[in-house]
């Protein structure tokens, strides 16, 4: 009977071989520098790198569930993101690079330009990260890079910066005006895509000229409505930087009297992707964007037939949008909730994201992943900071479980959270019993939510998703027809 491969005793004989092959050609050309081709010119050599790489992966802790499947060889590791929707079972931005190798790899079984091919899909991959336009020309510049001479006066420079805190859209009273859009179209009739809260644009500025998207919904024009101006004088100098003539954006808050007053002709999509959640009551109920009022305008101003997409990584704010979107009588789930919505149970086990452990195996250092970060540097980024959160509540005396410490009079600061350890076990299990009934919630929903990406592009936020493994909740709806 077969002996079962010891993987760990085979690398290590791999390893030594291959750092004795390295001593003699040390040895044998002192002063030259060893290189990839010079393993490959020995068949032997070569054969016994590739056998170390082998077992190097069949030795890695296998992929988790619902993680990215591609194998990163120098970190000896599957990617620790999330597996993005609809992508094979790959993130966002393997999915590029693996195109790219597959065409490369086409390329050279047909003798043509390998490097030609691979950019290329790269580029038209449907999954392309925007930072795939690469700012190797001006004319690819992203709306962040574009020279800050661009902007005047005392508004925010520092784009590349992400913001410290959310833009309170109370605090902006007017009502946006409507550019000639004939002279910003240069076919003014195509069907418009309205992206409300577009943030920097990228998501935009890679649709405008996204061949997956056109080929599958015609030729549109794009309109991007964001609250935060030197966001909108970057983005457009981007695109003047192109010559797109299908692509406007505006500063404006995104209210219905903004969206009348905009008049945006043609429109046919209008798209809200995670507009900023604002859970609390009161004030902050007021500021989301999502509300009665706006889905009353978003259907005056859509056709029968238009299209509305909303998704969030918030499940109450998911639930909400879609409530008051179809509490409006004029709108219906797209048909892709029958054919591609989540199945049952949708959602269970995430909110945790992978924790590194070094030390065992052949990968050492970040060489396997704990799922729910058992032995490893502690729980999962979404449980941490849920713990950190009600840690500051209880010092606050806001919390229940944990007082202040005896430091804590007058004049004296803050002191330990008597029973520390406790409180951070107890809101764990707090933690993990949230996401289950989040889960739960989530299932429970008539219609389901979207596993995919009806524009196919990702978001930057989407991204994020992948990294801290959170799902995202999608509604497609469509306009129907007033009775």
């Amino acid at each position: 009977m077969e002996r079962p491969l010891d993987h760990g005793a085979a690398l290590a004989a791999a390893e030594a071989e291959l750092a004795a092959r390295s001593a003699a050609f040390a040895a044998e050309f002192p002063g030259r520098k060893l290189s990839a081709a010079d393993i490959e010119a020995d068949e032997a050599w070569h054969a016994l790198y590739e056998r170390r790489k082998a077992l190097e992966r069949e030795a890695a802790a296998p992929c988790r569930e619902g993680g990215c499947s591609f194998w990163i060889a120098r970190r000896r590791r599957f990617c620790s993101n999330a597996a993005a929707d609809g992508l094979g079972g790959l993130c966002s931005e393997h999915a590029a690079k693996a195109a790219a190798a597959a065409a490369a790899a086409a390329a050279a079984a047909a003798g043509a330009d390998v490097a030609e091919a691979a950019a290329a899909a790269e580029a038209a991959a449907p999954a392309v990260l925007l930072h795939v336009l690469r700012p190797s020309a001006p004319a690819v510049l992203l709306p962040h890079l574009v020279d800050e001479t661009v902007h005047a006066g005392s508004l925010k420079r520092n784009l590349k910066n992400r913001l410290r805190r959310l833009a309170n859209p109370q605090s902006y009273r007017e009502t946006a005006e409507a550019p000639d859009w004939a002279n910003v179209f240069a076919d003014p009739s195509l069907p418009t895509l309205l992206d409300l809260g577009c943030a920097k644009g990228r998501f935009l500025c890679a649709l405008s000229g996204d061949a997956a998207f056109a080929a599958r919904y015609g030729a549109h024009n794009f309109v991007g409505v964001e609250i935060f101006a030197p966001l909108v004088t970057a983005a457009n100098a981007w695109r003047d930087t192109t010559g797109r003539r299908n692509l406007h954006f505006i500063s404006a808050n995104a209210t219905p009297e903004s969206l009348v007053a905009l008049r945006v002709p043609n429109l046919r999509r209008v798209a809200i992707q995670f507009p900023d959640p604002w859970l609390g009551s009161g004030h902050d109920a007021a500021r989301r964007m999502v509300t009665p009022e706006l889905c009353e305008a978003i259907a005056d101003s859509l056709l029968p037939g238009g299209e509305v997409f909303v998704a969030t990584d918030v499940l109450p704010l998911a639930l909400e949008m879609r409530a008051l979107l179809l509490g409006t009588g004029r709108f219906a789930l797209h048909e892709l909730h029958r054919t591609a919505a989540e199945p049952e149970g949708w959602g269970q086990g995430w909110g945790q994201s992978p924790v590194k452990r070094g030390g065992e195996g052949a990968g050492g250092e970040g060489a396997g992943f704990h799922p729910e970060g058992e032995g490893g540097e502690g729980e999962g980024k979404a449980a941490r900071g849920y713990v950190r959160h009600r840690r500051i509540a209880a010092k606050r005396g806001e919390g229940a479980r944990a007082g202040k410490g005896p430091g804590a009079g007058e004049g004296g600061g803050d002191g330990e959270v008597e029973g520390e350890g406790e409180a951070a076990a107890a809101v764990a299990q707090e933690a993990a019993a949230a996401a289950e009934g989040e889960a739960a919630a989530a299932a429970a929903v008539e219609g389901g939510w979207l596993r995919v990406r009806p524009f196919g592009l990702p978001t930057e936020r989407d991204k994020v998703c992948e990294v801290m493994w959170r799902p995202i909740y999608r509604t497609l709806l469509v306009r129907t027809c007033d009775l």
